[in-house]
């Protein structure tokens, strides 16, 4: 009965006025389509964009392929996608990461996210999970706070890798409290996991809702917050770190749709309708929740916005935080 229930769940948040159906572009696609992902196969980046294009193909009748170029923390990526020509056939999967972190992150970077991509929308979100093992006498986020308050320092925080999501939130829950907590940056997300199941220091960590789940559902994991604004459909009972009694908290990882700028305005509304029409089919939505993605369309305005207090956000926290550009 869960994964029906997640199905449902996972079912998008539609922008008011934003049709599921509208007629195709006359001519258009009139070849082979393409979704550029800044990560290697595999990952849940990837078969977002998997799901996505398969969708695509069946229903225009052309192939939609997925074309993988990893690495530069996604810019390469980016600039490729960036670079290609703006008739519709090019669609980026932009991250946080390599959309509004990269900036501020990034010595060189060879495109600019708000100039060089139109805003398709927001496709999904990946909040994060505070969690601790069950054996750490941590239950709430305010236990954590006062312990970290009357020991400062002696608590330490685990992330997946210098300027990851889970980097700047461990940063900004910092400067936010006022607390001293040690950063302990892992190799990715497998030994990051590692550790927290292990029970040893560090004591909590920020890691990815589709990982965290199977861990929290057996036990081996406690929750103690999301790090995103609104709750999760598929953790209804973890309450915010807003809610907790960290205001204004809102990082998480999100997923959306960019075509190169000057991409005509009917091809990139089409490509936001087709994008709700495709997140509202039920086997879709029970992928996406098999993910651990909650769905999340916007329209284009309503990512261009996005976009820009996320770039604002994060440039404050990495200054704030002292982290050096790569």
């Amino acid at each position: 009965m869960l994964k029906p229930l997640l199905a449902a769940l996972a079912l998008p948040v539609l922008v008011a006025g934003v049709s599921t159906a509208v007629a195709q572009v006359a001519g258009y696609p009139s070849k082979q389509a393409r979704i550029v992902v800044p990560f290697p196969a595999g990952g849940s980046t990837d078969l977002l964009a998997r799901l996505m294009g398969q969708k695509m193909s069946e229903a225009w009748g052309r192939p939609v392929v997925v074309e993988n170029r990893p690495g530069g923390s996604g810019s390469i990526a980016a600039e490729f996608a960036a670079r290609s020509a703006p008739d519709g056939h090019t669609i980026f999967l932009g991250t946080s990461g390599d959309m509004s972190v990269n900036p501020s992150l990034m010595r060189k970077l060879g495109y600019d996210p708000e100039k060089d991509f139109d805003p398709v929308g927001q496709l999904a979100l990946s909040p994060l999970v505070v969690t601790t093992h069950p054996s750490l006498p941590i239950r709430t986020v305010k236990e954590l706070l006062d312990t970290a308050r009357a020991k400062p320092g002696s608590l330490s925080y685990l992330s997946v890798g210098e300027g990851s999501a889970a980097h700047l939130a461990g940063e900004m829950f910092k400067k936010t409290t006022g607390t001293d907590i040690v950063h302990v940056p892992y190799k990715g997300g497998a030994p990051q996991v590692a550790a927290l199941l292990a029970g040893l220091e560090p004591q909590f960590g920020y890691v990815v809702m589709g990982t965290a789940i199977p861990h929290l559902q057996a036990g081996k994991l406690r929750a103690l917050a999301l790090t995103t604004a609104r709750r999760a459909r598929m953790l209804p009972d973890v309450p915010t770190l807003a809610e907790a009694g960290v205001p204004g908290f809102d990082i998480g990882n999100w997923f959306a749709a960019f075509v190169p700028a000057g991409t005509p305005k009917e091809i990139v509304a089409f490509l936001n309708a087709e994008n709700a029409r495709i997140l509202r089919l039920p086997d879709v939505a029970a992928r996406m929740a098999d993910l651990g993605f909650e769905t999340t369309l916007s329209s284009p305005e309503e990512l261009a916005r996005h976009l820009a207090s996320e770039i604002a956000k994060y440039r404050k926290v990495i200054a704030d935080a002292g982290i050096a550009r790569q």
